[in-house]
């Protein structure tokens, strides 16, 4: 009796020991299966902070950009400006010379001998 009931807890031993075996490789094949989720998340997590550093220097050449753009726009004002300036310089000489030359003109036009004074040969 006493080696039948030996032999049965041998064999529940046994038994137990399978059991045990298998919940490792079970808990084994989770923990693998966590270890790769972990993976995969860190390969995402990186990539998002590439992006991160990508947006970064992208925002940064932007700025940088924007700040061209605004003095380009500046130097564009003052040439408008100068051209402006330029213009009504060049109006302003067109009339002095109109007026000059039609004065030029009356002048000689009264003291020539053919003028407007009634003063000629006719």
């Amino acid at each position: 009796l006493a080696t039948g009931q030996a032999q049965h807890a041998a064999l529940m031993a046994n038994h137990r020991h399978d059991e045990m075996k298998q919940l490792f490789l079970e808990a084994n094949k989770g923990l693998q299966r966590a270890f790769m989720e972990r993976d995969a998340h860190l390969k995402l997590f990186r990539r998002e902070i590439a992006v991160c550093e990508q947006a970064a220097v992208l925002r940064a050449a932007a700025a940088a950009a924007t700040e061209r753009l605004h003095k380009a726009e500046e130097k564009i004002a003052d040439l408008t400006a100068e051209l402006a300036a330029a213009r009504d310089q060049i109006a302003r000489s067109r009339e002095i010379t109109t007026v000059s030359a039609g004065s030029q003109l009356d002048a000689s036009l009264t003291n020539s001998p053919f003028g407007l004074d009634g003063a000629g040969d006719a």
